[in-house]
Order: structure tokens, then C-alpha cells, then sequence
């Protein structure tokens, strides 16, 4: 049973990062691309949950459980500071 929650939760990492990489590939804008950086956190957070799940209590598993946490109070606060980046320089270039 476990292995099963591990490759559901490993496909659902996966497909979350593709769709991710598609969005980015495909907005034509920075600020819709960001939109889609924001969808990989949660890919990010599955993988790590399937870490977990395979490993249990241990070492790698507070390994992984540090790097999404990491991962969660990161990645908003980069896209909020690009967002804000790009706002200041469409201000500045009038574009």
C-alpha cells in the first residue's frame, strides 16, 4: 500500500511540474509565467510527502520535510520580490 500512495503521490509531483514548465513556456507575459512558478511549490510539497511516506520517521525524511518547508517560505516571497522587480521596471521604462 505504500508504494502505491509513493507513485501517486511521485505522479501527481510530476504532472504538477509539467504543467508548471508548460505554463511557463507558453504565457507570453512575466507577471501570467509567475502564476505558474507558484504551481511548482506544490509539486515540490508532493514529492517531499512521498519521501515521507516511503521512508517514515527518519533522517531523509526530516531531510525532505526541512526542504519543503524551506520551499514554502521561499517561493513566495521570490515571486513577490520578481513580481515587484518587473512592476519597477515597467515604471521606470514606461513599457
Amino acid at each position: 500500500m505504500t508504494d502505491v500512495v509513493v507513485v501517486a503521490l511521485g505522479a501527481v509531483a510530476l504532472a504538477l511540474e509539467a504543467v508548471a514548465l508548460l505554463g511557463v513556456l507558453a504565457m507570453p507575459d512575466a507577471f501570467d509565467r509567475l502564476h505558474y512558478v507558484g504551481l511548482s511549490t506544490v509539486g515540490g510539497i508532493a514529492l517531499g510527502l512521498a519521501v515521507f511516506v516511503q521512508e517514515g520517521p527518519s533522517l531523509i525524511a526530516i531531510k525532505a520535510g526541512l526542504t519543503v518547508l524551506v520551499l514554502l517560505t521561499t517561493s513566495p516571497l521570490m515571486t513577490h520580490a520578481t513580481a515587484r522587480a518587473l512592476h519597477a521596471r515597467r515604471e521606470r521604462t514606461g513599457t
